[in-house]
């Protein structure tokens, strides 16, 4: 199980549609495809039924999901962390001064 092929199958769940899953990864189509088929190999089971060019998410697909949203929701916040390290807008900032040019000097 890799990271990309599960964010493919939360964009599958989040877009209904491998086209706007693909659309939101930036990838195609048959790439969006082979990871939600190289996932359900690595799983041992189907996350999706495929009826008339459609998938519907399999009980077991909604158990999963909920979990993979709360993993990917994670890896979210670490890369906004890192943005806003990088940008340097994250951290602490100590200033020690005097009392005297405290008081002047400093914004309270």
């Amino acid at each position: 199980m890799k990271l990309r092929q599960l964010e493919a199958f939360r964009a599958v769940m989040l877009c209904a549609t491998v086209t706007r899953a693909s659309e939101m990864l930036h990838i195609s189509q048959p790439a969006t495809t082979r990871l939600l088929a190289d996932l359900e190999i690595s799983l041992g089971f189907p996350l999706f039924k495929r009826e008339k060019k459609r998938l519907h998410p399999t009980a077991e697909a909604q158990a999963l999901f909920e979990e993979v949203q709360r993993s990917l929701s994670g890896m979210d916040r670490i890369a906004r962390a890192a943005d806003e390290i990088r940008a340097l807008q994250r951290g602490t900032l100590q200033i020690v001064a005097a009392p005297a040019l405290a008081h002047s000097f400093l914004p309270h």
